[in-house]
């Protein structure tokens, strides 16, 4: 979900922006790997996950943050 704003809301900042698709996909992938582990671990190091997400989420809000303010 996403890349929607990426791929197809035309009359946004986030349509085309590559700045957006940057960070955005470093969230994914933080996401995608922790999720991936953690289904493949029996006991997962809890407290790295935790601090792994924060970071994706942090990403996640810059991604944010520059398409509706430093683009519009």
């Amino acid at each position: 979900m996403s890349l929607i704003p990426f791929f197809l809301l035309k009359d946004t900042a986030y349509y085309g922006n590559m700045v957006y698709l940057a960070l955005i996909g470093v969230t994914d992938a933080l996401f995608l790997a922790t999720a991936a582990i953690l289904l493949v671990k029996i006991s997962p190091p809890v407290a790295l996950f935790r601090k792994t997400t924060l970071v994706a989420i942090v990403f996640g809000l810059l991604a944010f943050l520059q398409g509706a303010f430093l683009q519009g």
